[in-house]
């Protein structure tokens, strides 16, 4: 749709604000400049400066002149992940960014678990921006709507491959890609070949021999209060059932756990030494006391060892298949964002143009190289990640034909109660046979609700 002059002008001077030529408290071009330049009418340059003093964007001062808005910093709270988004390093690379495009905002970065049970709301002039998972549903507020800018379409453009529900609310902003690893040093102690053999027939074999030298072959920490303890093993039951007979189309339906994957599923998971108590000296893979990792996070390839002193060369990335063809597992987040009642078009707007820096391309490289993520930007190739400095790290990246599984397909409490029954089989002896029935029975009751 063509645009209006006003429009033109109105944008003409945002654009000098984000660029820095026009800052806060400056004199902004003449009427007589502006209408020479837009080839319009007095009245027609008066009625968008007058608009726009409505909307606080700009001051008219009686026989001085029309200034851009003094901006007083808004505080926005940024909730992340801290464990994969360091405080100290978003902090600077934030502050930073928001320096460069004149953003006049006070970051504070938190951690994200402190919105989602919803004590914390964007009120008293703050601004909350929290990171969400598929599932998520923080109610801090009210939610800026990226419908209400007339660049948000060209912006979401960006992203319109990811499986995202509501755009307007929901923006992209990690992804990270599971595959299995190996503990290189254990395979060579224990004299197991690094060159595993197509599916998981080996890992009988494998778990016997690891045994015999004293050898946990994996393991996971999941106490008794944990709700979600299977959630990390799921690219192992898609590796297992895809290349038993399941369709992509088909990987959430039943029979999914009553099959012969899913039974090998989960007599892979009992054999992991599994820790029910919290203690530093459980034996875990990142630590290089587990000889196999089955959902890897990309991750790792940035904090394998500054924060688990894991050396680079002691793993080696194996990627799942299904023939040729990867299978990647991907976590996807985004951004949701929540304003107070009586915030300005102003604060509104620079609150905007701090969402579209965090998903710019300039951003997102410099981000993947402080957490291990994927970039959710198409144009964001797997050679400009800093962190894809191997050539097993290739394996964390889908490319044209691999089969990408996202992590939006069973809700929290389906998780919940597929751990609970994993969790009967594993710990307490339930058959096998009623279980895997059971859990098939949870599953079809999201596709069949009664």
């Amino acid at each position: 749709m063509k645009k209006t002059i006003r429009e033109k002008i109105r944008e003409h001077l945002l654009r000098l604000k984000e660029e820095g030529s026009l800052k806060p408290g400056d004199l902004i071009p003449s009427f007589h400049s502006l209408r020479e330049e837009f080839k319009t009418s007095y009245a027609t340059v008066q009625n968008t400066i007058e608009a726009m003093a409505k909307e606080g964007l700009v001051e008219r001062r009686q026989g001085v002149g029309t200034f851009l808005s003094s901006a007083k910093p808004l505080t926005v709270e940024i909730g992340l992940s801290l464990s994969s988004f360091p405080k100290p390093e978003m902090e600077s690379l934030l502050s930073e960014f928001c320096r460069k495009h004149n953003l006049y905002l006070d970051l504070k970065v938190k951690d994200r678990c402190e919105y989602l049970n919803g004590a914390v709301t964007a009120a008293g002039r703050k601004a909350i921006i929290t990171q969400v998972k598929f599932f998520d549903n923080p109610l801090l507020g009210n939610l800026l709507d990226f419908s209400v800018f007339p660049d948000s379409g060209k912006v979401l453009e960006d992203f319109k491959d990811l499986p995202v529900m509501n755009r307007n609310v929901f923006l992209p902003f990690t992804q990270f890609s599971s595959q299995m690893g190996i503990n290189r040093r254990i395979f060579k102690n224990i004299g197991f070949s690094e060159k595993l053999p197509d599916g998981f027939s080996w890992w009988d074999d494998f778990v016997k021999l690891c045994s015999e030298k004293n050898v946990h072959p994996a393991s996971k920490i999941c106490p008794y209060h944990s709700l979600w303890s299977l959630e990390k093993q799921l690219p192992l039951l898609f590796a297992l059932s895809l290349n038993e007979s399941k369709n992509l189309s088909e990987i959430d339906k039943p029979p999914l756990f009553d099959t012969t994957s899913g039974r090998h599923f989960l007599n892979i998971l009992k054999s992991f030494t599994t820790s029910r108590v919290l203690k530093s000296s459980n034996p875990s893979f990142e630590t290089g006391n587990a000889a196999v990792a089955f959902s890897l996070g990309s991750w790792l390839a940035v904090q394998h060892e500054k924060r688990f002193g894991l050396a680079a060369e002691d793993f080696m990335i194996i990627p799942y298949r299904k023939g040729k063809h990867k299978i990647c597992t991907i976590e996807l987040s985004g951004l949701m964002t929540f304003i107070p009642p009586d915030i300005t078009p102003d604060e509104k707007m620079r609150i905007w143009q701090l969402l579209k820096m965090l998903v710019s391309k300039e951003f997102q490289v410099k981000l993947t190289g402080i957490s291990g993520m994927l970039s959710v930007r198409n144009d964001v190739t797997p050679e400009e990640h800093p962190w894809n400095t191997r050539p097993d790290y290739a394996a964390f990246f889908p490319v044209p034909g691999d089969i990408k599984i996202y992590n939006n397909i069973y809700n929290m409490q389906v998780i919940a109660a597929l751990s609970a029954l994993c969790e009967q089989f594993e710990d307490y002896g339930a058959d096998i046979s009623q279980i895997v029935k059971n859990m098939d029975e949870k599953v079809r009751s999201i596709h069949e609700p009664t």
